[in-house]
């Protein structure tokens, strides 16, 4: 599995960050032969492997505080 930064947006390349901090291997946009697209990253730590889709937002959700004001 490869590591370094290889993700194409701003969401990509922090959950990349957080993957490299937190002992994680990963290949970036992996090849399945079983299926037609390719998810963002494969990561593997202590032997155990998760499928990913990253999704990025242009802004972060509001807080609680933030809902419940709005809604007055």
């Amino acid at each position: 599995m490869a590591n370094g930064e290889q993700g194409r947006n701003d969401a990509e390349r922090w959950f990349e960050r957080y993957l490299g901090e937190h002992g994680y291997e990963y290949d970036y946009e992996p090849d399945f032969d079983e299926v037609d697209t390719h998810p963002d990253f494969l990561a593997q730590r202590g032997g155990v492997e998760m499928v990913c889709e990253v999704k990025g937002f242009e802004e972060p959700p509001p807080s609680n505080g933030a809902q419940l004001r709005a809604r007055r």
